[in-house]
């Protein structure tokens, strides 16, 4: 299973529909099994797919936090699987940091699903903190798409700083092997 995280601290850069574009390309042309997880309390990546996030209690949060088994939470559409976001998201925020597994919560959690899977891809909120460094933890791959502006370049480098702050302050070998990113421009 390759794990594949989207992810910049703008938003509006396109991290949503990239999310959603490259899984529904790797299903359709690479026939590829592929699990979509939704790490955005604002639960972008959730509507583009046309589940209703209002009120939901079972997310990707309470999957990562153990409350529910992925069964229960998963979301089908189509041929992608879905581990949906939703605002319950933020109360689950500290209990997922406080954890004593932080930040490998979530690579520890797809443990669970590594054989039903191809490929997971994670869209991540726009911001450097939480469940960002959840997923650049457990991807083996991040793409960061950006606008081709002089802002966006600024928040890349400071993505690029924080990725690099990570990889150095896990001090796990894990990490070794997922060492690759890309860049999209929009």
């Amino acid at each position: 299973m390759k794990i594949i995280s989207i992810v910049n601290n703008k938003g509006g850069v396109g991290k949503t529909t990239s999310a959603q574009s490259i899984a529904a390309g790797l299903n359709k042309f690479a026939n590829a099994r592929v699990l979509v997880i939704d790490l955005d309390a604002q639960a972008s990546l959730t509507k583009s797919f046309g589940i209703a996030h209002a009120g939901l209690k079972k997310d990707s949060g309470s999957f990562i936090t153990g409350e529910y088994e992925f069964d229960e939470i998963v979301k089908r559409v189509g041929e992608i699987d879905i581990l949906p976001g939703s605002a319950e998201m933020i109360h689950r925020e500290d209990t997922i940091k406080s954890a004593p597994i932080f930040p490998f919560n979530l690579r520890i959690a797809l443990e669970k699903v590594k054989d039903r899977y191809d490929f997971v891809i994670i869209d991540c909120p726009p911001a450097l903190y939480g469940n960002t460094r959840l997923a650049l933890v457990s991807c083996h791959q991040y793409y960061v798409p950006l606008q081709a502006e002089f802002l966006s370049y600024e928040g890349l480098r400071n993505f690029l700083v924080y990725s690099a702050e990570i990889k150095k302050s896990v001090h796990q070998p894990i990490l070794a092997e997922y060492s690759q990113h890309g860049i999209i421009l929009k």
